[in-house]
């Protein structure tokens, strides 16, 4: 592919991403402006263990091996990826949400999300129901039932995790969020997450 007026071998950018211990799979998904042009290349992987110290090692990885040009844009670690019946990467599906995400008008998120929903600790928790619920298509979120329970599977699972990255600056594995827990527990986990990277929430 070409972006930039680069050329841009995909298949070396994943290569490079499953030099990194723990990564098992690895995806590049290029992009496109409104325009048709290629303008940011986005890498999902598959990956044991710790899913935000693999993110971090991988974007090490990926400055220190590759030239600016073919540097990801964003990193998305999770424990599994959408795959064909053929055992390939479903690059139409991982495409798709982060198409959805680029439709999505982040300006338009509320800075604070309605104290409504009884048994959410604080209003970070709360915004992060509230981007679940928004692509569940919900009114709101039970902190008590589970994701599944409301809806949630393993596609859903991922663009939320997607999105929540987008928002709050970290990664989340998705297949936490198909844990049969109550969902509290798991948002709570999450905002724990994006406090202890100082970032803003």
């Amino acid at each position: 592919i070409k972006m930039h007026g680069h050329r841009i071998e995909i298949e070396e950018i994943e290569a490079v991403a499953r030099q990194v211990g723990g990564v098992e799979i690895a995806g590049v998904v290029p992009q496109r402006s409104a325009g048709g042009d290629i303008e940011r290349l986005v890498l999902h992987v598959a990956s044991k263990g710790d899913v935000i110290a693999n993110a971090r090692s991988l974007e090490h990885h990926m400055a220190q091996a590759l030239p600016q040009p073919m540097r990801p844009a964003s990193i998305i670690v999770s424990s599994a990826l959408p795959m064909t019946t053929s055992g390939k990467i479903d690059r139409l599906r991982l495409a798709e949400c982060d198409r959805q995400l680029r439709d999505r008008n982040v300006e338009t998120t509320p800075e604070t999300a309605p104290e409504t929903n009884d048994g959410w600790p604080d209003d970070l928790s709360r915004r992060i129901a509230a981007v679940m619920a928004e692509e569940l298509e919900r009114e709101n979120m039970r902190p008590d039932a589970s994701f599944t329970d409301q809806g949630g599977e393993s596609l859903s699972a991922l663009a939320c995790a997607l999105y929540i990255e987008k928002l709050f600056g970290v990664s989340i594995d998705p297949v936490d969020l198909l844990e049969d827990e109550p969902l509290q527990d798991i948002v709570t986990e999450i905002a724990d997450v994006v406090r202890d990277t100082g970032l803003p929430a």
